[in-house]
């Protein structure tokens, strides 16, 4: 519905003239039947119109069985779907299928190519696969689509991060302040960042940021507290 007003509930709308011409037409003819074949054939249709609904429901039910099969099914009737393919590709992640999420996720950047979100993921997929290097070729592309892409300037920085590019992570984590600078856990990285770099005092302010921002985040409070003690311990 998100995406198309089609859906299959509308049929019942349609179906409601010729669901009360046909039940309207099989009553006028059963009733004018004798009693006995009457109640025999009402027994065997009601029998017999269970069996077909319960058939068809099972049937249905199976296509809900989980994401991944609801969006299988979309895409058999349309390939083409919009975000179906995308939607597929997080599923399979989430499964841990990364390399059918590849491929799912190629098919929908081909069908969306200015989608900022499916490079994203495809970075992201790439990285659960140890392939830092196209990990980060997505997260770029993202950008060169959309330069203020947050979610793909923070995992590029957390990319870096990783990788002890500490000053690149940290110009792209005060991007990311500058287009949403109520994110703790921005602050809670960029934190990690300066104390790696031995900026302390600074990363016990943005520690201090993203807990103000965020009482709950564990991680920001213990890295400030051993930012505390190194700090400390390098003044005594």
């Amino acid at each position: 519905m998100q995406f198309s007003f089609v859906a299959d509930r509308y049929q019942y709308l349609a179906g409601i003239g010729i669901i009360a011409i046909l039940v309207g037409g099989a009553a006028c003819g059963v009733g004018k039947l004798p009693d006995a074949t009457r109640v025999g054939i009402q027994a065997a249709v009601v029998v017999l119109v269970l069996a077909v609904l319960g058939t068809l429901t099972w049937k249905q039910a199976g296509i809900y069985r989980d994401n991944g099969a609801f969006y299988e099914h979309i895409l058999s009737l349309n390939p083409q779907a919009k975000g179906g393919h995308h939607n597929l590709g997080d599923w399979l992640v989430e499964q841990g299928r990364v390399g059918e999420a590849l491929a799912a996720y190629r098919v929908a950047m081909s069908q969306s190519p200015k989608d900022v979100t499916v490079p994203n993921q495809m970075g992201v997929a790439f990285g659960k696969l140890g392939q830092h290097q196209k990990e980060e070729e997505q997260y770029r592309h993202a950008l060169r689509i959309n330069p203020n892409y947050v979610f793909s300037m923070s995992n590029l920085a957390l990319l870096l991060v990783g990788q002890q590019q500490y000053e690149k992570a940290l110009e792209l984590y005060r991007g990311v302040i500058e287009i949403n600078p109520e994110y703790a856990n921005t602050y809670s990285n960029m934190g990690f960042a300066l104390a790696k770099l031995n900026r302390l005092e600074e990363a016990l302010r943005s520690f201090e940021h993203a807990l103000k921002l965020d009482p709950s985040l564990k991680e920001a409070r213990d890295n400030r507290d051993k930012a505390r003690q190194a700090l400390q311990s390098k003044n005594e």
